[in-house]
């Protein structure tokens, strides 16, 4: 599963591969969350100037994401 997150009027916007895009809110400089739809995110540490992943939360679950450029926003 693919996901993309860009930033979009100051506020971060996130889809994943075939879904709807949903804003996320931040909850601080590093997570941010979709609180309708229990998800929180948690994005790496800048390595390089970039930052090359997140973790993402919902339920019980985890999923790791690794930073790709080449995955397009919906």
């Amino acid at each position: 599963m693919g996901m993309a997150v860009r930033r979009l009027e100051g506020g971060l916007i996130a889809s994943a591969a075939g879904q709807d895009e949903f804003a996320l809110e931040p909850i601080s400089e590093q997570t941010f969350s979709h609180a309708s739809s229990g998800i929180f995110i948690q994005f790496n540490n800048v390595v390089d100037g970039a930052v090359p992943g997140f973790s993402l939360f919902q339920g019980a679950g985890e999923l790791g994401f690794v930073r790709d450029d080449g995955v397009q926003p919906r």
